[in-house]
């Protein structure tokens, strides 16, 4: 059992428990590495060692209790504790989150509003959520990558760099290995192919459960 997953635990509410295979998820990333401790606090990466270019920027984080009462002006801890945002997928500040949807656990995702505009499900289980960040975009948040590979994606983004500028795509292979392995899960090309639909974080309606739970709970 790894220490990260029981911090993260002990950030929930007594009645929210991380789901088992996120758990093993976490422990796994830690046993091989993954961890970083700094200044700024506790990290999990979805690659051992130090960060280098040309890997995802997805990383998971300890729960923050203000986060969803300050992005949903709501106060209220009842409401607001059934969303968790645990994994930053941009660097804007978009997170995906835990989302207690009654008995069931799903996960969702926070745009920041400043930068990505998706508010919506990502998966409705564990496995698919961690094969959406098994993919390797650098950053997920942004739904317009979503119809690439992270290799189409990195191309686009390096495509007037110098040549000193450019550097090689590192999927999170491990991670990858570890999903096939442990469930006989593979990793698609592409997050269309999880991601149903990209809501916009303004939308006046939508049919999305995820953003219809957070415009629910939003003041």
């Amino acid at each position: 059992m790894g220490d990260f997953a029981d911090r993260l635990q002990a950030g929930l509410t007594d009645d929210r428990r991380l789901p088992d295979t996120l758990r093993a998820a976490l422990d796994f990333l830690e046993e091989i590495g993954a961890r970083i401790d700094n200044d700024h606090g506790t990290f999990l990466r979805l690659y051992p060692g130090e960060p280098e270019d040309g890997q995802s920027g997805v990383y998971f984080a300890l729960p923050d209790p203000a986060h969803l009462r300050y992005y949903t002006g709501n106060d209220d801890p009842a409401e607001t504790s059934s969303v968790v945002p645990i994994a930053r997928t941009g660097g804007d500040g978009s997170y995906a989150a835990l989302w207690y949807d009654g008995d069931r656990v799903r996960f969702g995702h926070l745009g920041s509003g400043s930068g990505s505009s998706w508010v919506g499900l990502i998966a409705d289980d564990p496995v698919d959520f961690l094969r959406f960040l098994a993919i390797g975009y650098g950053e997920p948040a942004w739904p317009e990558v979503h119809a690439l590979t992270p290799a189409e994606d990195l191309a686009r983004e390096l495509a007037d760099a110098d040549e000193s500028e450019r550097f090689d795509l590192r999927p999170p292979v491990e991670l990858q290995d570890w999903l096939r392995r442990t469930f006989g899960a593979t990793t698609p090309a592409r997050a269309d192919e999880i991601v149903a639909r990209t809501p916009h974080i303004d939308a006046e309606t939508d049919d999305d459960p995820f953003w219809r739970h957070i415009s629910a709970i939003s003041r």
